[in-house]
């Protein structure tokens, strides 16, 4: 990361919008703002579904579906171990999450610190290998992270 960076520096690696190919009058995309009432009317709305739910049969159902799924694993012969290693292998153990790409952000846009940036890039170009040194970026979200939002254009 640290040699990546210098080289970002020195222009010895481009990085469009960074060291070369900069707008000098880029234009502000706008922000979209939720109308407050719009916001407090679809909480309420989630909230009164929720007090409405039937948490027992909602219980049940899912009990239901693990039963049905667990007799088709019997049914199909599979085995635990060997489903885990099919899966793992086509679900990506690191992937960009939310307070990650905020993090990279605030870095590059407060400090010009790139190094988070060039740090993810390196995890991401292997998100199915076991990486230790780097478990923290397979870990659950911090709880500061419940309500970061960053769009898809991010």
């Amino acid at each position: 990361a640290y040699d990546y960076q210098r080289a970002v520096e020195t222009d010895d690696a481009i990085v469009v919008g960074v060291n070369k190919f900069q707008v000098d009058n880029e234009k502000t995309i706008p922000i979209l703002r939720i109308d407050e009432q719009i916001e407090r009317d679809q909480i309420e709305r989630l909230r009164s579904i929720r007090e409405k739910r039937d948490a027992l049969a909602a219980n049940a159902a899912l009990d239901a579906w693990a039963a049905r799924y667990r007799a088709r694993l019997v049914a199909e012969g599979s085995i635990d171990n060997r489903r885990r290693t099919l899966m793992n292998a086509v679900n990506p153990r690191y992937v960009l999450r939310n307070h990650l790409a905020e993090i990279a952000i605030r870095r590059a846009v407060d400090s010009r610190d790139y190094s988070e940036i060039a740090r993810l890039g390196d995890i991401l170009r292997r998100p199915f290998d076991e990486q230790p040194e780097h478990a923290a970026y397979a870990a659950r979200p911090p709880d500061w992270a419940a309500d970061l939002a960053v769009s898809c254009s991010s």
